[in-house]
């Protein structure tokens, strides 16, 4: 049977995933297929500020009306390649199951976890509805931003002193930020028990 079919599908989304215009990469050695779907243009995105505390991206910075049609053409793309590679000898396909004709099947499978900050749970909330998920949505703190410690607020360029640190050390914790190995070690989590 196809791989939609078979596996429940996981979609996972949040700020710091594969790019919008990127929605479906390939990678192994997980029981279900995931698909990471990074937010559409939020508020925050053009006012060119960062935001990672759950009080403040809870409650605010939600995606702009661009970013909402970015998510809507990102669920349209997601659709087609899950449809696609399901149908057309993808992983885990055979010919006795053809999903593109199928999408209930895949409603029925799908489940879309996200990070609660408005920016994503706005996107995933369209993805959701645009994929006819039968699963209630579903929230984990595991998905938030990463902490940006003194950077919370600050014009977005700040940001890539950080990366540059995150480079030479994934385990520093420089402006006050969560380390990227804490980051990695809740992400890890969050997949192992999905």
């Amino acid at each position: 049977r196809a791989l939609c079919c078979t596996v429940r599908s996981v979609l996972s989304l949040h700020s710091s995933s594969i790019a919008m215009n990127d929605p479906v990469q390939k990678v192994g050695g997980f029981r279900n297929r995931m698909v990471l779907i990074r937010h559409g243009q939020s508020e925050s995105n053009v006012e060119n500020i960062l935001v990672s505390d759950p009080a403040v991206g809870r409650a605010s910075y939600g995606l702009t009306e661009k970013g909402k049609q970015q998510a809507r053409e990102a669920c349209d793309r997601l659709v087609r390649a899950l449809s696609t590679s399901s149908s057309s000898g993808g992983p885990g396909s055979s010919d006795d199951c053809d999903c593109s004709t199928d999408l209930d099947l895949l409603a029925e499978r799908v489940v879309v976890v996200s990070s609660d900050f408005k920016r994503t749970r706005e996107t995933a909330e369209i993805i959701h509805s645009g994929l006819g998920a039968k699963a209630p949505l579903r929230f984990s703190p595991a998905l938030w931003e990463r902490g940006m410690g003194e950077l919370e607020s600050k014009a977005g360029p700040n940001v890539y002193q950080l990366w540059e640190a995150d480079g030479k050390d994934p385990s520093h914790k420089h402006f006050g930020c969560e380390s990227v190995m804490e980051m990695m070690v809740r992400l890890s989590r969050l997949v192992r028990d999905l």
